[in-house]
């Protein structure tokens, strides 16, 4: 949300159309926020990556924002782009053994979250600072203090 607001013309598209929109918007702001910082793994075989070798046994780290922002995967990598697909993002672990348990249901979570706030308070704004949280392992807002104001809610009718 804190992303969206800064970017009111892409709050703006949501709010528009939430329904068609938010299945690559949800993809697309996982990809862009990156809430997890990085992961590091044991490599199981010698193996090269981007022309390094790396030996069995080698600790790796992978850091999910600079993966996330790779412009060899994604054009216009540090750009918003709810509408991005194909969207292979590395959030909930990028695939394979590592996959989040939680993903589709965190998923599910974030676009029903996004399009209640899209239907009922379609004209949130921020009103002032938000606390980030101190951690190299995960990323967002700690505390909230009065950063979001809204005019009458316009509640969409059933």
């Amino acid at each position: 949300m804190e992303v969206l607001l800064q970017q009111p013309d892409q709050w703006a598209r949501i709010i528009a159309n939430p329904d068609s929109l938010m299945p690559t918007a949800v993809e697309e702001l996982l990809r862009y926020v990156s809430p997890v910082i990085h992961m590091r793994r044991t490599a199981m075989v010698d193996t090269e990556l981007g022309g390094r070798t790396i030996a069995a046994g080698d600790k790796v780290v992978m850091f999910y924002p600079s993966a996330n922002r790779d412009e060899t995967m994604w054009p216009d990598a540090d750009r918003l782009n709810l509408a991005r697909t194909p969207n292979p993002h590395m959030g909930f672990g990028g695939g394979g053994p590592h996959l989040c348990l939680g993903a589709q249901v965190a998923r599910l979570e974030i676009g029903a979250l996004l399009g209640q706030l899209a239907r009922r308070l379609p004209d949130l704004q921020r009103a002032g600072p938000i606390q980030r949280l101190t951690s190299t392992f995960i990323t967002g807002p700690s505390r909230f203090s009065h950063p979001i104001h809204t005019g009458p809610a316009r509640i969409a009718k059933r």
